[in-house]
């Protein structure tokens, strides 16, 4: 059986400062919230634009790599 993976890309804006919590032993997570905007024109042609917030998480070696780069 094959197995396939789901993967999911988004660009947005930080809304905040990550916030890092150091875990049992060392386990460590970072949350933090982007939005991402959507431009589109509506059935009467008007232009649209809708602002989406995500709530993000990241584990162990990864919240090295996200408190290097995202700073407000």
């Amino acid at each position: 059986m094959k197995t396939f993976k789901n993967t999911v890309s988004l660009q947005g804006f930080a809304g905040s400062d990550p916030v890092i919590t150091n875990l049992d032993g060392e386990k460590r997570v970072a949350r933090i919230s982007i939005a991402v905007n959507e431009f589109y024109k509506n059935g009467k042609g008007e232009a649209i634009n809708e602002t989406h917030w995500f709530n993000l998480v990241f584990w162990n070696k990864k919240v090295d790599l996200i408190d290097e780069i995202i700073k407000r």
